[in-house]
C-alpha cells in the first residue's frame, strides 16, 4: 500500500498520484478480491475485480480477469473505451472456458471496474457491483451503475428506493464476468472530467456495504491517500468486515490541466441511450468466437454518428470508427418541434403506466419493464392475507407450478382447500405456530422466575444466553454467506432465462449440462444425431443422384431436428426448474436468517436487561417485566390468528 507519483513523462499524467490497500476482512477465510495498475507513458488504467463461485473459484475469476487486461494492455500504444470492451470481454470468455473445464469451478465468476486515464481524457468502464466513485469539492457521485437485480426493479418503479435499500438480495448481480457465455461491458469516456482536486475511488462491496457515502467522501477529504485507503478499510472492519475489501484513491494534483469549471456537469450513472447504432460505449457479446462484439449505442450529444466495423488490436470489434458529421442547421426549430412532440408523448406514456402502478391490482404488475429480469420478477404474484392486527399482515410468494422431463410436477403453488392459501404456505403458518408456542413458554417461564426474584437462576440465565449470543452470531454468520452464495447461482439461473427469449436454447448445452442429467444426456443424443447426419451428406455430395441415399439423408436430417427439439426442450425446463429450485432456496435462507437475527436481538437484549436486574435497578427490573409481558401478549395474540386460519382449512 502507499501512493505512487510517476515521473516518467512531463504530461497531465504526472500529477495523478494513487494508493491501494485490500484485505479479507473479518468474516471470509480467503481474499477473492483482485486489483490492478497498468502505468504507460499513455495512459494509467486502474482496476478492481471482485470474484465469487466456490472456495478458489472466485479468488481465480477476480484474478484471470485483472490477469487478462494486464497482458493485453501492458504494451498497448492507445486505449479507447471499445479496447477496454473487447478485453473484458475476452476475460469473460476465459473465465467461463476454465469453469466449463473443471466442474468445481463451474459458476465462477467476477465484478470488473475500471478507470483509464489518458492524458485529460478518462475512461469508466464496469460490470458488475463494484463502483467507481469521484469526489469533487464537498460532493460525491457514483460514476457506474450496479448491475443488480434491485436496482433493475428500482429503475423500473417495481419497488422504492426504501424496499431497495432493504432488500434481503440487494446485491444480486443481473452481470459479471464468467457465470455464463455472454456479457455486456458498459465503457464510455467521461464527459466532465477529470478535473484538478478531483478524487476517484474503485471499490469493491466490501466497503460500500458498510462504509456509507458521506463517510468516504469525508475520509478522503480528510486525509492524504495513504491514511484514506487505511481508514476506510479500518472502519469496514471495525463494522464487521463481511467482505473482502478492496480500495484504489486516485487524486489528480491541483496543477492538472483542466479545471472543473471547464466542464458542464453530468448526471451519474449514464444511462445507455437506443437511440443511436452506437458511440463509445459497448456492448460485448461473447460467443463461441470470443472477439465477436455488438455495439449498444450510447447518446454523444446531438451529433450524429457513423459507425464501420474493424480489427483492432485486441481481436475483432465492432464499431470502433465514430465520426460526428456536420448538423443539419436548415431546420433547428423543426428539430426542437420534433423533440417536444416526443417529450410529450413519453411524458403520457409515463403518467398511464404511473396511474396503473397506483392502481387497485396488485396482485401482478403487468407494465412492460425495460429489462427482462425485472419484468420477470416484478411479475411474481403475491397472496395478501389481512389478520385483525395491523402489525400480523403479511405477505406469501405464490409459486407456479413447473414440470419436469420425467413427468413429475411440483405442487408448491397448489391451492390448500378453498381459501387461496397453498400447501407450502399452510407448512409455513405450522411451523410459525410451533416458534410462537415454544416463545409462549419460554416467555412464560421467564415471567414467572421474575415474580419470584431469584438471583443465582438469573446468574445461570445470564450465563446460558451468553452461551447463545455466541453460537446465534455463528448461525448468523454462516447463513449471510450462505444467502450471498445462493443469491449468485440464482443470477446466473436468471441470465440463463433471459438468454431463452433471444436465443436458440441448444447454444446453453454445455453450461446447462453440468446441472442437468437430462441436459447431458440429450446433448450427448443430439451430438451423435448429428454426427450421423453430416457423415451421411457428405457420402451424397459425392452421389447426388442417389435416391436412396438422398432419402436416407432426408431421415437422418428429420432425425436430428427432432434430438435438437428434444435438448431445446430440456434446456428450456432444466432452466425452469434452476431457477425455481433457487429462488426456493433464496426464500428458505432468508426467513432463517431473520429468524435467526431476530432471535440474535432478543437474546442480547435480554442479556442486557438481566445485567441491570443483577446489578440492583428495580427500575430495570420492572420494565424488563413489562417488556416480556408485552412479547408474551404479541405472541398469544398471534398465535391465535393463526390457529383460527389452519382451523378454517
Amino acid at each position: 500500500m502507499g501512493s505512487v507519483v510517476d515521473s516518467t513523462q512531463s504530461s497531465a499524467l504526472d500529477t495523478i498520484s494513487y494508493s491501494v490497500g485490500t484485505d479479507v476482512g473479518r468474516s471470509r477465510d480467503e481474499n477473492q478480491d483482485s486489483f490492478g495498475v497498468i502505468k504507460t507513458d499513455k495512459y494509467k488504467l486502474f482496476m478492481v475485480a471482485d470474484g465469487m463461485g466456490g472456495v478458489k473459484g472466485g479468488a481465480i475469476a477476480s484474478g484471470l480477469a485483472i490477469k487478462t487486461l494486464e497482458n493485453q494492455f501492458q504494451s498497448a500504444q492507445s486505449i479507447a473505451p471499445e479496447d477496454i470492451a473487447s478485453v473484458v470481454g475476452i476475460a469473460n470468455s476465459e473465465i467461463f472456458k476454465k469453469g466449463a473445464e473443471d466442474e468445481s469451478f463451474q459458476g465462477m465468476g467476477t465484478t470488473f471496474v475500471g478507470l483509464a486515464f489518458i492524458e485529460t481524457k478518462l475512461i469508466i468502464s464496469n460490470v458488475g457491483d463494484s463502483r467507481a466513485y469521484r469526489i469533487r469539492g464537498e460532493k460525491l457521485v457514483q460514476l457506474t451503475e450496479d448491475h443488480t437485480l434491485v436496482n433493475d426493479l428500482l429503475k423500473n418503479g417495481a419497488i422504492t428506493e426504501d424496499q431497495a435499500a432493504n432488500h434481503p438480495v440487494s446485491h444480486m448481480l443481473t452481470r459479471s464476468l464468467g457465470p455464463c457465455a455472454d456479457v455486456a461491458v458498459e465503457s464510455f469516456y467521461c464527459e466532465d472530467g477529470p478535473a484538478a482536486g478531483d478524487h476517484y475511488v474503485l471499490c469493491s462491496d466490501g466497503l460500500y456495504n458498510v462504509v456509507k457515502s458521506d463517510e468516504i467522501l469525508r475520509i478522503i477529504k480528510d486525509n492524504n491517500i495513504d491514511e484514506a485507503v487505511q481508514k476506510l478499510i479500518a472502519l469496514a472492519n471495525e463494522r464487521g468486515g463481511p467482505d473482502n475489501i478492496t480500495v484504489i484513491v486516485i487524486a489528480i494534483a491541483d496543477n492538472f490541466p483542466a479545471k472543473a469549471s471547464d466542464f458542464k456537469e453530468i448526471t451519474y450513472p449514464r444511462r445507455v441511450s437506443k437511440k443511436l447504432p452506437s458511440s463509445d460505449a459497448y456492448d460485448i457479446r461473447v460467443t463461441s468466437d470470443p472477439y465477436r462484439s455488438r455495439g449498444s449505442g450510447r447518446e454523444m450529444d446531438d451529433a450524429e454518428v457513423s459507425v464501420s466495423a474493424t480489427s483492432g488490436p485486441f481481436g475483432k470489434v465492432a464499431p470502433v470508427a465514430v465520426t460526428k458529421q456536420n448538423e443539419n442547421k436548415l431546420f433547428p426549430t423543426l428539430r426542437w418541434v420534433g423533440y417536444i412532440f416526443v417529450g410529450l408523448i413519453i411524458g403520457f406514456s409515463l403518467s398511464e403506466v404511473a396511474g396503473y402502478l397506483r392502481g387497485e391490482n396488485k396482485e401482478l404488475v403487468k407494465t412492460p419493464l425495460a429489462n427482462p429480469l425485472a419484468t420477470q420478477l416484478a411479475q411474481i404474484p403475491f397472496a395478501d392475507y389481512s389478520f385483525d392486527k395491523p402489525e400480523l399482515q403479511t405477505a406469501f410468494f405464490v409459486h407456479e407450478r413447473i414440470s419436469d422431463q420425467d413427468g413429475e410436477t411440483s405442487n408448491y403453488g397448489a391451492l390448500d382447500g378453498s381459501s387461496g392459501i397453498t400447501r407450502s404456505q399452510m407448512e409455513g403458518i405450522i411451523e410459525r405456530r410451533r416458534t410462537l408456542e415454544d416463545t409462549v413458554v419460554t416467555l412464560s417461564s421467564y415471567l414467572n422466575s421474575l415474580e419470584s426474584f431469584n438471583r443465582q437462576k438469573l446468574s445461570n440465565d445470564q450465563a446460558k444466553i451468553s452461551a447463545q449470543v455466541v453460537t446465534t452470531e455463528s448461525a448468523a454468520t454462516r447463513l449471510t454467506k450462505q444467502l450471498a452464495d445462493a443469491s449468485k447461482n440464482l443470477a446466473s439461473w436468471l441470465e440463463r432465462q433471459k438468454k431463452l427469449n433471444s436465443s436458440d436454447p441448444v447454444d446453453m448445452a454445455s453450461e446447462v449440462a453440468f446441472s442437468s442429467v437430462v441436459v447431458k444426456e440429450r446433448k450427448e443424443l443430439f451430438e451423435k444425431a448429428t454426427w450421423a447426419y453430416l457423415r451421411e451428406v457428405e457420402v451424397w455430395r459425392f452421389n447426388p443422384n442417389d435416391q436412396e441415399l438422398a432419402q436416407q439423408v432426408s431421415q437422418l436430417g428429420k432425425a436430428r431436428e427432432q434430438r435438437r427439439l428434444e435438448l431445446a426442450e430440456a434446456i428450456k425446463t432444466a432452466v425452469a426448474k434452476g431457477k425455481a429450485s433457487s429462488e426456493s432456496e433464496l426464500a428458505k435462507l432468508s426467513a432463517e436468517l431473520e429468524k435467526v437475527e431476530k432471535k440474535l436481538a432478543d437474546q442480547k437484549s435480554e442479556s442486557e436487561f438481566i445485567k441491570k436486574v443483577l446489578a440492583g435497578d428495580s427500575k430495570a427490573l420492572a420494565g424488563y417485566k413489562d417488556d416480556i409481558r408485552r412479547r408474551l401478549d404479541l405472541a398469544q395474540t398471534e398465535l391465535s390468528e393463526l390457529e383460527r386460519i389452519t382451523k378454517s382449512q
